[in-house]
């Protein structure tokens, strides 16, 4: 199947998951194993794969021939696929050729934008409104080649700017058939929002979403905010999982920064699927 077929498949296909014939879909956003997949990318997706995940995001890697290279032989020796790639603005815009490339050799129709650049931010309203008019530009670049762009949220989209959240702004002045986004249950909660509201408020516009947990780390009286394994942490995530289910979300990306991540994303793994119905137990994306 192309990647342009799939996501016409996927739009059409939303409506059956918010019915909730269709399970939840597992992937593993690869900045959680990012050191190992620095130093033997074959060998670290083998070992997601040997632990229980068939899909990943794709990011912190180089978006080359080299890369694509290793990943199309872990597709073909596990049956790992790639439904999204995490990739910085600029790379996106400036790099097109062989980032598209990339995509189209591993077969991933979603372009996910990893961060809101600081320049923009910094120049306040007026700078989101253009970041928002080039992300338009930029999504009709890759629309053409089959790829879809999302655009991926941190803390600070939920500071005002006047009299609306940044993220406010960008919902407002992206095209609803161009742009859309995945929103990150961590980053949510950290910017006082309710990562099931949330969701269930970007509703089709949101494709994804980056499951962590949310903990707050000591000392006591100065506690600072952490992810956390899945299910450990202060989230309700069978509330997300049903605003996800509900809103039509086509697959998540379980992510934490651990320091034992090859431990922490069983034991993730292995909460969301004592979750009954709620996820795929083996996730493959067509």
């Amino acid at each position: 199947m192309s990647m342009a077929a799939s996501w016409l498949l996927s739009e059409s296909s939303r409506d059956s998951c918010v019915a909730g014939s269709i399970h939840l879909k597992i992937s593993l956003q690869l900045f959680t194993v990012r050191k190992s997949a620095r130093k033997n990318l074959y060998d670290t997706l083998q070992k997601i794969c040997q632990v229980g995940y068939s899909s990943i995001e794709a990011a912190r890697i180089g978006f080359d021939t080299k890369s694509a290279a290793v990943i199309n032989r872990a597709r073909q020796d596990f049956g790992l696929s790639v439904p999204s790639s995490q990739i910085r603005f600029t790379q996106l815009g400036n790099d097109f050729t062989q980032t598209l490339n990339f995509l189209q050799a591993v077969e991933c129709g979603n372009a996910v934008i990893s961060l809101l650049p600081p320049h923009y931010i910094l120049s306040g309203e007026h700078g989101l409104k253009r970041f928002a008019a080039d992300m338009n530009a930029l999504a009709e670049r890759y629309r053409r080649e089959g790829i879809r762009l999302a655009f991926h949220h941190h803390d600070f989209e939920f500071l005002k700017f006047g009299s609306k959240c940044g993220l406010d702004i960008l919902l407002e002045n992206t095209d609803p058939t161009l742009v859309f986004f995945v929103s990150d249950t961590y980053w949510a909660q950290k910017g006082g929002m309710c990562p099931a509201a949330l969701i269930r408020r970007l509703g089709k516009r949101a494709i994804s979403i980056h499951l962590r947990d949310y903990t707050l780390l000591p000392p006591f009286f100065a506690a600072k905010p952490g992810d956390c394994r899945i299910g450990s942490g202060m989230l309700n995530i069978k509330e997300i999982l049903t605003a996800c289910t509900e809103s039509g979300i086509e697959f998540i990306s379980i992510e934490q920064d651990s320091k034992n991540p090859f431990c922490d994303i069983v034991s993730s793994l292995d909460y969301v699927k004592s979750l009954d119905g709620m996820v795929e137990e083996r996730a493959e994306m067509d």
